[in-house]
This record gives structure tokens, C-alpha cells and sequence, in this order.
């Protein structure tokens, strides 16, 4: 049985915030989550590692949390439909299964790495589902009821057993068909060629390059008889429904287009769990944890909508007025915005949650990019939208008179600027100007040049008032534009600044910034896994995987950088890089630019030296990180070597 099979969204919505009563907030979707929320629609997760075999501790978030009854012995229903006893011990906030858990342990054969998903059911009692490692799909042996563990009841089968009887299978390599005893490839026929598709899930890590792109595991891709299509639909657990297209390449099938927007959506990070349930019609529906274990509370509450609104999909390339993007709160587009805005000035007849400058045209990306902010912070004060030209970057920026009458001060007044993804604060004077619009000069013109500010770039100003004091925190839009004939403006005399959107359609990896070797494209995405979960990538910074080969390790030592890499973050000289390894000295080496093929390498005595002492061997991956505002060209090497199989970090 499905996870949530009996439980699906439409239960998830019998208690619907409506923004009309109050201002949605994290904390009220917490609160409400926590509190409100049926406890049968509550999950958490474990991943094996440790002394797993033995004993296993609930997440802290969850016991701390939780508001319904766990007794001192609960129940684990397998996905065979047995339940096991197993005892929990309280230690301060800490409840830990102990007797009996071995015994479950053992009986699913729980392996390091192996993903379990918990979903509690009432009465003290869990219903689990396990993921092999590093397949990521359900381990398939466990689906099929024959015998039972030691103190399990003989209840909730889910297959008829005449169905196991009578599987056939060839092992002997002979051609016959014979009947015989339950066997692992049995099993493992059975879960993909005669159970229900909607009965099957698996789980993805968010490592590496989650942000832009995702792929669906290889093991599950190769057995699945569903139809999946060009185009899939997922659904979140707020009942919101994404367009998603794929790509097939080999036996992988890639989420691409659409994925970047539904991961901003929903804030996805890094080590993010995501657990992703078919039910038909290449629909998935999903859950979403974070690290702490529990479900992120934000996305599991489902705002009231309007009777009108439809759930429908939410592709990325979808208009900001899409009906499915609206609620009571009456979200008005950037293009209804600029409606309203006549030569700068605002009708009063509607409330707009975002207001466009004049003369700022957005993309249809764009567009979906600011309603992805307006879904998330639901904002008091309309955002402000602009875009950057001569005079924002070089004098000062304006704010158009209505809005500046509307929702800043009448005053001249400091405010503070913020980046949402820096801890830095500018402080500016905001000044009146004589026709009654708001004036920003120098303080934003350091924000300007700290943040590498461009022409054409878009600028989102989430303005907002506490005790007198006002704050904008302005977001920067990730697709800028360049004018055309111009190319971006450089803060650096050596990294350059990000590439257009037509540099990034050139290559299939220049999107997210990471960038591979001929070789390195190769790597499965189990291998990646590995290889990405191991180096800790500072999310924004460029990458560079390289696969060792003889002739960067031994002989000429000679490693080419990708033209597309250079040409969009290094400067078209020769140059000296730092090279770092973690916890360990720097190494300057030489960068030589070729001008006639625009790219570039490591090469000679000093790349020779960093090989030797970091003893590198052919085979060994090496991520190279670029860090960001140092005033130094500087990289951070990440080395991976394969051991009994799997890539492991090597010091």
C-alpha cells in the first residue's frame, strides 16, 4: 500500500488558511501544522548511518513537536503489511526504538545509506517504507507477503498469494519456465511487473546541481512500465500541480525546464529529502523533508482559493495572471501592474502585490520568478520592480511618486538595504524629492557595486516598517538580460560577472554553472551522488568536474579548462590561480590562455607540484570550486577516488 494511499491531498485541505483572516507566515503554517493538522498526515524520515542495526532515534523536531500519544511500545507496519513491536525509551527529549528494532533491522536487511519514510497512523503506530541505497527505489523484495518475522501478525496482506505461486522465472539458463520456492528475482519481478504503478515511489537526496536540474534513479527509469511523457506533472503537498519537462538521455530521464521554478518555489536546499509517489498519467505526487527529519511545514497547508481557481498545472513559462496563481488575496501580475501604472501612477481601485517601474518589461520567466517570491513572503507592502539602467547603477534610483506616497516615508529618512543570501546591511538616506517620489543615491550605489549589479538586470524591492524604521531587501532576479550588442559589465579585472541567458542555452550545463569534463559526463548519478554529497559546494559558485587522465597526472600533466567555463568566469589572459585543498596549504599555479581557441589549462612545473603533493591518481575526480569575491582568482579542489566501489572524499 501507497505511503498516503487513503490519505491524499484533498484530506490534507479539510482545514484551509484563508489569508483574508490573517497574514500567512512560516510560523502560522508551522503552528498550524503541528497543532491543527490531523496527525495522520504527519511523516519523517531516516537515513541509516551508525550504530543504525541496533537502535534508531526518532528525530528530535518530530518528539518535540508532535502532539499525539507515542506509547513506550509502537508499531512498525513494513510494506508487506507486517508489524513489529518494538520498544521506545524516553531520554530527555529523545525517544529511541531499542528492543526490537534489531530485530526489524535485520528482517528488511537495513543496509548504511538505506532511506526510511515513516507516516504515522494513529495509536502509536507507524507505517514505513524502505529505499535501497544507492538505487533510491523501494526495496522490492519486501512487497510481497510469504513469511514473517518472528513477532510479526499475520495481517493487512496486500497481495493475493495465488499471484506469488504461480510466478515463473528462468534461472538456470536452460530457457524452461519452472514453478518454484520465493526467491529475490522473483520478488523483484513481481514489485515491477505485476504490482499496481501507483503503488511505487522512490526518493531523491538534493545534492550537486539540484537547483536547476533533477533526475529520476536509473533503477527506476529501466523497470518502470508506466508511461512517463514529455511533459510530467508534480504535484506538491499543498496541493499546487507543476508542469515539469523532461529529457531522455540513454536510460536517464532529467527534469529540466520548470524544475528550477518549482525548487525555488519551495525552497529546496541542499540535503533536502524529496519523496516522489506515482499515481498515473505521468503525475507524481510528493513529499518534501528538510534535514531536521520532519516535513517543511510551510508547504503542507493549502491556501484558500478563490471559486473560481482551478488546480491546474503551473508550467514555467506560464503568465503571472494564470488562474491557478491566484488567491482571495486578489495577486496581481507584473502585467496588471504596469496597467495600473500610467506614466508612474497606481489606480486605487485594486491592492497589487507587486508594482512595476515604468518602462520595466519582464520576461515570461521573470514573471513566474516574481510570483515565486509573491507565494513566498505574501508581502504587507507591494513589492517594487526595476530595472537597472545608467543612471540606478552609476547615480541614484527613484521610486516613482504613487508608490513612493503610498507605502515610503514623506520624509527624508535612513532605511537599510539587504541582500536576502548576504549578511551584509547598507544603510542610505532615503530622500523626498520635490514631485514626491523617493530617492536612493549613495548608499545603494555601494549595494550596487558589492552585489555586481548590471545593466538590464531586475531588482525586486521588498520594502517593510517596523517601529518607524523601514528595511528593503532586494532581490535580484536570476535570468538578467544584457542590452543587446553589450556584453555584462565586469567588477573584476579577473572573474567575470554571470552569462546571458543566449551564452547559457549554448551549453547543456552552463545554466546551473556546472561545468564537466568529456569524461566526467559519464558519471551515473549514483556516482555523482557520492562524489557532490561529500564536497560541501557553496551554493551560487561555479564547477568544474574533471575526470583524472593519464595525461593530466603523468607525461605532459596537462588539464584544459572548458572554453564556455573561461570564457564566462576567468579573465582572456594568463594568469595565476590559487588552488585549495581543505585543511591543508594553497598552491599558486599557472593559468595559460590560448587566444585563438579561447580557452585555456593548467600546465608545467607548478600544476606537476599540486599533482604530486595532493597525490593524484588517474581515475580520481577533482571538483574545481571557484570562490566568489575574493580578490585573488581562487579554487577550491575537491578530490574524489573510487574504494570498494564508491566514490569516497579524499583529504
Amino acid at each position: 500500500m501507497a505511503l498516503d494511499q487513503g490519505h491524499d491531498q484533498d484530506n490534507r485541505t479539510d482545514h484551509n488558511i484563508s489569508s483574508n483572516s490573517c497574514q500567512r507566515c512560516e510560523g502560522c503554517d508551522a503552528h498550524y501544522y503541528w497543532c491543527h493538522l490531523d496527525n495522520t498526515q504527519k511523516f519523517f524520515f531516516k537515513i541509516m548511518v551508525g550504530d543504525f542495526q541496533e537502535k534508531m532515534i526518532i528525530p528530535d523536531k518530530f518528539v518535540k513537536k508532535f502532539k499525539g500519544q507515542i506509547s513506550k511500545v509502537i508499531k512498525l507496519e513494513a510494506p508487506d503489511g507486517n508489524k513489529y513491536d518494538v520498544q521506545a525509551t524516553r531520554d530527555l527529549n529523545k525517544i529511541v526504538l531499542g528492543s526490537g528494532w534489531a530485530t526489524f533491522a535485520t528482517f528488511y536487511e537495513l543496509k548504511e545509506g538505506c532511506v526510511l519514510v515513516f507516516r504515522y497512523i494513529g495509536d502509536s503506530h507507524f507505517r514505513v517504507l524502505i529505499f535501497d541505497y544507492p538505487s533510491c527505489c523501494e526495496k522490492e523484495v519486501f512487497h510481497v507477503v510469504i513469511n514473517y518475522g518472528s513477532n510479526a501478525q499475520e495481517k493487512d496482506i496486500r497481495f493475493d498469494q495465488s499471484l506469488v505461486s504461480k510466478t515463473r522465472c528462468r534461472n538456470d539458463g536452460s530457457g524452461k519456465e519452472e514453478s518454484h520456492q520465493r526467491c529475490g528475482h522473483c520478488d523483484v519481478h513481481f514489485y515491477w511487473h505485476h504490482m499496481d504503478d501507483r503503488e511505487k515511489h522512490f526518493v531523491r537526496l538534493m545534492i550537486g546541481n539540484f537547483r536547476r536540474q533533477m533526475s529520476i534513479p536509473e533503477k527506476f527509469v529501466k523497470n518502470f512500465r508506466g508511461q512517463i511523457s514529455e511533459v510530467i506533472k508534480l504535484e506538491a503537498p499543498d496541493g499546487n500541480i507543476y508542469d515539469i519537462q523532461v529529457t531522455k538521455s540513454l536510460n536517464k530521464i532529467v527534469l529540466g525546464s520548470g524544475w528550477a521554478v518549482f525548487s525555488n518555489a519551495y525552497e529546496l536546499k541542499e540535503h533536502d529529502v524529496l519523496v516522489f509517489r506515482y499515481i498515473g498519467d505521468s503525475h507524481f505526487k510528493r513529499l518534501i523533508f528538510d534535514p531536521s527529519g520532519c516535513e517543511k511545514e510551510l508547504f503542507c497547508v493549502v491556501m484558500k482559493r478563490a471559486p473560481n481557481v482551478q488546480e491546474i498545472g503551473i508550467s514555467d513559462d506560464q503568465s503571472m495572471d494564470s488562474p491557478s496563481l491566484r488567491s482571495d488575496e486578489h495577486v496581481t501580475s507584473p502585467e496588471d501592474s504596469q496597467e495600473t501604472m500610467n506614466s508612474g501612477s497606481l489606480q486605487e481601485t485594486t491592492e497589487p502585490l507587486s508594482v512595476l517601474a515604468t518602462g520595466c518589461n519582464l520576461t515570461a520567466m521573470q514573471k513566474t520568478e516574481v510570483d515565486v517570491l509573491v507565494k513566498k513572503i505574501r508581502p504587507v507592502i507591494p513589492f517594487y520592480i526595476t530595472s537597472m539602467n545608467k543612471t540606478s547603477l552609476s547615480g541614484s534610483l527613484v521610486f516613482c511618486k504613487d508608490y513612493a506616497v503610498k507605502y515610503l516615508p514623506h520624509e527624508d529618512q535612513f532605511i537599510t538595504l539587504c541582500h536576502p543570501q548576504k549578511s551584509n546591511i547598507w544603510v542610505d538616506n532615503l530622500k523626498v524629492i520635490t514631485d514626491g517620489a523617493s530617492m536612493l543615491s549613495a548608499g545603494w550605489l555601494c549595494f550596487v557595486h558589492h552585489n555586481e549589479l548590471r545593466e538590464s538586470d531586475i531588482c525586486v524591492f521588498e520594502v517593510s516598517k517596523s517601529d518607524g524604521k523601514v528595511t528593503m531587501v532586494v532581490h535580484s532576479l536570476e535570468r538578467s538580460h544584457c542590452l543587446p550588442g553589450k556584453k555584462p559589465v565586469s567588477q573584476s579585472f579577473i572573474v567575470k560577472g554571470e552569462a546571458t541567458e543566449e551564452e547559457e542555452r549554448d551549453d547543456e550545463h552552463t545554466e546551473s554553472d556546472y561545468y564537466y569534463s568529456r569524461f566526467a559526463n559519464y558519471l551515473t548519478d549514483e556516482e555523482q551522488e557520492d562524489i557532490f554529497g561529500s564536497a560541501s559546494i557553496q551554493l551560487g559558485n561555479p564547477v568544474y568536474v574533471a575526470v583524472m587522465r593519464k595525461t593530466h597526472v603523468s607525461g605532459r600533466n596537462f588539464l584544459i579548462i572548458p572554453s564556455k567555463f573561461a570564457a564566462k568566469h576567468l579573465a582572456e589572459r594568463s594568469h595565476d590561480i590559487l588552488l585549495l585543498r581543505s585543511n591543508r596549504k594553497g598552491w599558486c599555479v599557472k593559468y595559460y590562455y590560448h587566444e585563438r581557441s579561447t580557452r585555456g589549462g593548467f600546465t608545467c612545473t607548478r600544476w606537476t607540484k599540486f599533482i604530486r603533493d595532493n597525490k593524484l591518481r588517474e581515475g580520481d575526480v577533482c571538483v574545481f570550486e571557484l570562490l566568489k569575491g575574493m580578490s585573488k582568482v581562487t579554487m577550491m579542489v575537491h578530490v574524489s577516488r573510487k574504494v570498494d566501489g564508491r566514490f569516497v572524499l579524499v583529504g
